[in-house]
């Protein structure tokens, strides 16, 4: 390679370097990727690539293949196998992500890196305890770390460590008041304490640094929804439930179904009545766990200044779930008021997609878009079939339109089942 290229690489990477530092990542990935063409075979600057790609949402995968590049170039370097394992455990392959942590930790056992790659990877898993353990121990080595003090603010938020939490957050600020991952905690820290304004301000604070930071934008919408008393008290739970791992989770699901079941047992033998009731709320939670999110984006919608964080996906979310669900039950009380079946049938025949409808619009995951969005359609189809029934005592005794209906309750029944074990869901 001449001096010429030589010259070239450097110059380019200078530029690209300035630019990771204003977090202009999309223009330092230009220039990287200048200076990698002008000399191949700098495994540095492929770190610092993998690291500007990876902050543009959607692009872990790409990120990921770069960062192997590196490492095929200089396998000895610590501080890209810690890479290696956050990109890993981002894309949700944890034993990789794990061993790919060891790495780094073996090959320098006095770096935090390789301890923040492992933190991560067990925070993302809700291994609370573990993942504390290891900000733990990146923060004896370096005390000053951003994302270890972090991991450790967020791991004692998880397990109910309210007072050490809050002490903590407020420390960081205090060290770090520009570290947008510190006001994303900032912001969670407030909507566990039910302050839905304080964590507003703190997201927007984590976005203003760091524009692309995705779950800082989820947190805003999240203080958005919060505004709601009823949205407030599901996220009571929703963090509750989140304190647990993820076998405490299914345990605790199982214990309140089984209580559920027991009481309406119970129930029956007293009074059918409060049996009912009992049932209907049941029902109401469960239905109310899948589209929370919807009606919480419907109400965003209304609001000019919140609404413009939202994405189209999570707009269309909010008008087909939220306004859906709304709609549903209106008509089905105004229906069981005006004792019209066909009000009540419209309400429902509204309400049954909704679920496969939340799990299509708040996925990520392609195979899983298609899988429920799928479901979507034939729920509708049997929502429309039911609908004609109702209206038509022709189309009631019709095998087409009762096959259909079948077919959309199969649907339904389907999607609610396998969104409760999270089958493709991200």
């Amino acid at each position: 390679m001449s001096s010429e290229d030589t010259s070239d690489s450097q110059a380019h990477l200078q530029r690209g370097l300035a630019l990771l530092d204003l977090s202009r990542h999309a223009e330092a990935e230009r220039f990287l990727r200048l200076s990698l063409a002008a000399d191949p075979n700098q495994p540095t600057t492929l770190f610092l690539l993998s690291h500007s790609v990876t902050r543009q949402e959607g692009r872990d995968q790409e990120a990921l293949e770069i960062i192997d590049q590196a490492i095929a170039l200089d396998p000895e370097t610590a501080l890209f196998h810690a890479q290696r394992s956050r990109l890993l455990s981002g894309l949700k392959r944890y034993p990789e992500s794990e061993k790919a942590a060891d790495a780094a930790v073996s090959l320098e056992p006095l770096s935090e890196d390789g301890y923040v790659a492992k933190g991560l990877c067990y925070l993302r898993q809700a291994r609370w305890a573990e993942a504390e353990e290891q900000a733990r121990a990146a923060l004896a080595l370096d005390a000053d770390d951003v994302t270890a003090q972090n991991i450790l603010s967020q791991t004692l938020q998880f397990q109910g460590k309210t007072d050490e939490s809050e002490s903590d957050v407020r420390v960081r600020l205090a060290r770090s008041p520009d570290d947008s991952f510190t006001h994303f905690n900032a912001g969670y820290a407030a909507l566990r304490r039910g302050d839905h304004k304080a964590a507003e301000g703190h997201f927007i604070e984590s976005l203003r640094l760091d524009p692309n930071f995705e779950a800082a934008r989820q947190g805003l919408l999240e203080s958005f929804r919060a505004r709601s008393p009823f949205y407030r008290a599901w996220l009571k739970y929703v963090f509750l439930v989140a304190r647990l791992s993820e076998k405490g989770r299914w345990a605790f699901a199982l214990g309140v179904y089984v209580l559920y079941r027991v009481l309406r047992a119970f129930l029956k033998t007293v009074s059918p009545t409060l049996a009912m009731l009992v049932g209907m709320l049941w029902i109401g939670f469960v239905f109310w766990s899948y589209v929370a999110r919807g009606i919480g984006n419907l109400f965003i919608l209304f609001d000019s200044h919140a609404r413009l964080a939202l994405k189209t996906r999570e707009r269309w979310e909010g008008i087909l779930v939220g306004g859906g669900v709304l709609c549903a039950i209106g008509f089905v009380i105004g229906g069981l008021l005006l004792g019209s079946p066909v009000a009540v049938g419209l309400g429902l025949a509204l309400g049954w997609p909704t679920i496969p409808l939340a799990l299509t619009l708040s996925n990520s995951n392609p195979t899983g878009v298609k899988l429920y969005g799928t479901l979507a359609a034939l729920t509708i189809l049997g929502s429309v079939a039911d609908l004609a029934a109702i209206c038509s005592e022709t189309l009631d005794k019709n095998p087409f339109v009762g096959t259909c209906s079948d077919i959309g309750l199969y649907a339904f029944v389907a999607s609610t089942f396998l969104g409760a074990f999270n089958v493709k869901q991200d």
